[in-house]
């Protein structure tokens, strides 16, 4: 029994059967609705100086609900300005990205010892430079769930992968940062 426990394919459906289960009850209790940006700003605003801490664990409940960054990052526009937002939801960012990664992969393990040789040869090519390659993604991908789950099967390092996260997301989360900001000011909703 324990050897089937540990069998990599077992995992993975455990991680999509997690992953698919939290979505789901997302949909189900209309936690995907209810989390606007609107929303948000309310919630940050209603806890006052722990407004920070309220929207970190919310984004980090958030990127495991597979809910998109980018309602994050617009709450964080509404409730602190284009360049304090860009800086808060960057770190939130990272942090979620990063407790999503550890929960990906205590639950899915990690791939490296697979005997599948395509799979060896891309993981192969993630080591051998790994924040360049997830710096590269997270500015492509940014907040985008399904990178953090390949990343957390890859088996990279922890402090790897928030650093490059931190880095490979922020051009973008400020530049959204910025966009939103205009936006609401272009439309009179800031």
């Amino acid at each position: 029994p324990t050897s089937f426990v540990r069998h990599p394919a077992f995992r993975l459906l455990l991680l999509a059967l997690l992953i698919g289960g939290l979505w789901l009850t997302g949909y189900l209790t209309g936690l995907h609705e209810n989390l606007t940006s609107e929303r948000l700003r309310e919630l940050i605003a209603a806890a006052g100086v722990f407004g920070i801490l309220v929207f970190v664990a919310l984004f980090v409940v958030g990127q495991i609900a597979q809910i998109p960054g980018m309602v994050f990052i617009a709450a964080s526009v509404f409730a602190w300005g284009w360049w304090e937002g860009a800086i808060i939801s960057t770190f939130a960012a990272t942090v979620a990205v990063t407790v999503n990664l550890g929960l990906v992969r205590k639950v899915g393990g990690d791939l490296r010892g697979t005997r599948k040789k395509y799979l060896r040869a891309l993981l192969a090519r993630l080591h051998s430079s790994p924040l360049t390659t997830m710096m590269i993604a997270r500015l492509v991908f940014i907040t985008s769930p399904p990178l953090t789950v390949v990343l957390g099967l890859s088996g990279v390092r922890y402090r790897d992968h928030a650093l490059a996260s931190l880095i490979g997301m922020a051009p973008l989360s400020f530049a959204y940062a910025y966009a939103f900001a205009f936006g609401l000011e272009r439309f009179g909703l800031s």
